[in-house]
């Protein structure tokens, strides 16, 4: 077998680089080498889902320093209320609508939340309509859970359960809720059904951040980074990806579309002044 040809000089995905991976695929060390090399791009592209190093910190700092101290944030999809706990640490008098459906996670999360009279924990999930739904688990990891029927669930299966789900603009109404400051959407592939109960909110121009999270879920729920562009950007949000020092605010492009996300950010215009310091580097 000949040798490979020197990656470091010249162009390192020059078509005859690419040719030979193609035809020695299966030889040797190549499938090991593309895999360490995969691992480099899904580095570069901020393919983390840890909050501390990922930007979300990052993110709720410069928000808090741009958003009135008593803002309204929802946490959809609070699991246990991480995302929760980062935003309190960050907005200490923001009140904070915390939704999770899952019985057993709800627990937890009320039990997390408990005593703080600036959250309101919500043993439910928001949707497109109110309505009971069947949600998918997995055992032994309450991170996860699905309404999406084609979604991929790695791991143990769990049960499915029944859920609650409640249209977002009728608990708004209901709670006298005008303004959504900021609006955190971690739903398994569902981002887009939440998104289509808010309609009222959005078309409104009452929410003002989103921070939804976007990856192979969306294949299942066949509702790409395209389709946010195509709701959110004629409604006023500037919209990017969140990267550990800023926001990679940019128009749609197809080759976005690779399913690693893990989150992104639409922030609505009249906030120019978040919109030029996240996008500092």
């Amino acid at each position: 077998m000949s040798s490979p040809p020197l990656l470091i000089y010249g162009s390192f995905m020059s078509k005859s680089v690419r040719r030979y991976l193609a035809r020695n695929r299966h030889r040797a060390a190549i499938p090991i080498l593309m895999e360490k090399l995969e691992g480099y791009v899904r580095g570069w592209k901020n393919f983390d889902y840890d909050p501390a190093h990922n930007g979300e910190a990052h993110f709720l700092r410069q928000a808090a320093a741009h958003l009135p101290p008593d803002s309204v944030l929802f946490d959809v999809g609070a699991n246990a209320g991480e995302w929760s706990a980062a935003a309190r640490a960050a907005m200490p008098s923001a009140h904070i609508h915390a939704f999770e459906p899952v019985p057993e996670t709800f627990a937890r999360l009320s039990r997390a939340m408990e005593g703080d009279p600036f959250i309101t924990p919500n043993p439910f999930g928001l949707g497109a309509a109110d309505s009971e739904q069947r949600m998918r688990t997995v055992a032994g990891d309450d991170t996860r859970a699905t309404l999406l029927a084609r979604a991929e669930l790695k791991g143990e299966s769990g049960t499915t359960l029944a859920v609650h789900i409640r249209r977002g603009d009728g608990y708004c109404a209901e709670n006298g809720i005008d303004l959504i400051d900021l609006l955190k959407i971690d739903a398994e592939g569902a981002e887009g059904i939440v998104l289509s109960g808010l309609e009222g909110m959005l078309s409104r121009g009452k929410i003002g951040i989103i921070q939804f999270e976007y990856g192979r879920a969306n294949i299942a729920a066949r509702f790409l980074l395209g389709d946010f562009y195509d709701l959110l950007a004629p409604l006023g949000y500037a919209i990017g990806k969140i990267y550990p020092n800023h926001v990679d605010f940019r128009p749609y492009t197809m080759d976005q579309e690779d399913f690693l996300g893990p989150n992104y950010l639409a922030v609505f215009n009249r906030h120019e002044g978040l919109i030029a310091d996240l996008a500092v580097r």
